[in-house]
């Protein structure tokens, strides 16, 4: 929001074309939220399904073993990492 904001204030025309290509190349990595809305339901659902697995498993066999937990997507902060990393090389760029 910041970027744009400075992308509309500038009358630079170099200001202009590198914001607005900074915006396109930090979309291209920030999934859109339609996917992110079946990849949170999928997950949903998986965790749901392996719910049932333990739940059976421990009704079946009960010799107490942890059921496995899928880990936390690093998915953001890879973006945001990754988007300050563009960030920091443009602004190395223009000075």
């Amino acid at each position: 929001m910041t970027v744009n904001a400075l992308r509309k204030a500038s009358s630079d025309e170099e200001v202009i074309s590198t914001a607005k290509q900074l915006i396109k190349n930090w979309k291209k990595f920030v999934p859109d939220k339609k996917d992110d809305e079946k990849e949170s339901k999928e997950e949903k659902k998986e965790k749901k399904e392996d719910k049932k697995e333990v739940k059976n498993s421990n009704n079946s066999n009960n010799s107490g073993a942890r059921p496995s937990i899928y880990p936390s997507s690093s998915m953001p902060n890879d973006t945001r990492m990754k988007c300050r990393e563009m960030l920091a090389n443009a602004l190395k760029l223009s000075s």
